[in-house]
């Protein structure tokens, strides 16, 4: 489970992946907010299932700023982010 986090220490994004570079790279590649992560912060879980429900009781509880999935019903709308 990752968070990146602005110089601010805003939270803009929680993820999961078991390859944390490709992933990071797949973010630059593709993500327009990417320039403002200024930090990153990443915890390993015990399972597969473990992880998922983390990521969405992060997203749900921490309301992440460029998080779609699991933020959309709070938000009203996917603020024409790239869901990924």
């Amino acid at each position: 489970l990752y968070r990146l986090f602005d110089a601010n220490d805003e939270l803009l994004y929680v993820g999961r992946t078991n390859d944390l570079r490709r992933r990071f790279e797949s973010h630059a590649e593709a993500q327009p907010w990417w320039a403002e992560v200024a930090r990153s912060q990443v915890e390993s879980l015990e399972s597969f299932e473990t992880l998922c429900e983390a990521e969405r009781t992060a997203i749900v509880t921490e309301r992440p700023k460029y998080n779609v999935v699991h933020n959309a019903a709070v938000r009203g709308s996917h603020s024409g982010l790239v869901p990924i």
